[in-house]
């Protein structure tokens, strides 16, 4: 998972950005401290690497990123 903080304008157009790339299986625009939470799916520690510097670095309006790692998952989404 993925919290973007994005500059207010540009909150809809980050989420759209981030929504037509591959690894991204979840976009929620959310309150609290992050604008942007994300559900990203990559292979390695390397390729998330890329990812953040590839694709997520390259998209205006990104103010800051925080990624966390998921341990264990207990619970999936229904669907």
């Amino acid at each position: 998972m993925i919290g973007l903080q994005t500059m207010p304008a540009k909150q809809e157009a980050v989420a759209d950005a981030v929504d037509r790339l591959e690894e991204v299986h979840y976009v929620a625009i959310t309150t609290g401290a992050y604008d942007i939470i994300l559900w990203v799916g990559v292979e390695s520690s390397e390729k998330l690497g890329q990812f953040l510097s590839q694709n997520l670095g390259t998209i205006e309006g990104i103010r800051h990123s925080e990624t966390f790692v998921n341990l264990s998952i207990k619970k999936l989404p229904a669907g």
